[in-house]
């Protein structure tokens, strides 16, 4: 999805000495359109996108900007296909399990912070077409310091997932393992 960035290197004495694998450290970034594009056209039904970067997983939700629109300060690939698609004026909508339709408009900036932040699982429509989104934690080891405290983690830790534990691991594990074998009603129970 990017198709040109650069990345902030950590400098010490004025010598750089690496750079860091935080997405937000990546500047300058050049979206790569098409792929976004072509899968929102696409013709095929039953499109699942699996991401470990996205708002809709972490506390804070989806942001915006004053003119409305979705914002990207930590550079999640998630956001970027909403912002593609917000930017080339496609109808977006979100729902839970329940199909309850909410449309991506002014009016409902309030109710989108509120229903898309701390989800596992939810449904995307753009234009017609919807997608089975699964957001899951980030693989990064800087994620466990706030990752054993998010409410689906502990959520996680209080519904039965036989074969699992209650590591951050495992976690990690049940989320994609779920998605991949479109096990999804285990994931609807960790959304919080």
């Amino acid at each position: 999805m990017i198709k040109e960035c650069q990345r902030i290197a950590t400098n010490v004495n004025g010598l750089t000495i690496h750079y860091p694998s935080s997405d937000n450290v990546y500047r300058n970034i050049l979206v790569n359109e098409q792929p976004i594009l072509d899968l929102i056209t696409s013709n095929a039904d039953d499109i699942l996108i699996i991401t470990n970067t996205s708002s809709t997983f972490s506390i804070n939700g989806l942001k915006f900007d004053p003119g409305n629109n979705i914002t990207n300060d930590n550079n999640r690939a998630f956001d970027m296909i909403l912002q593609v698609a917000q930017q080339r004026g496609f109808a977006i909508s979100f729902s839970l399990e329940n199909l309850n339709w909410v449309d991506l408009i002014p009016v409902n900036l309030f109710i989108i912070k509120q229903l898309m932040s701390k989800k596992v699982i939810f449904y995307l429509k753009i234009n017609d077409k919807v997608f089975t989104i699964v957001s899951g934690p980030s693989p990064s080891a800087a994620a466990n310091r706030t990752l054993a405290v998010h409410p689906c983690y502990i959520r996680y830790c209080n519904v039965p997932h036989p074969g699992f534990e209650n590591t951050l691991g495992d976690f990690r594990k049940y989320i994609y393992q779920n998605a991949n074998n479109r096990v999804f009603n285990n994931l609807w129970l960790i959304n919080v």
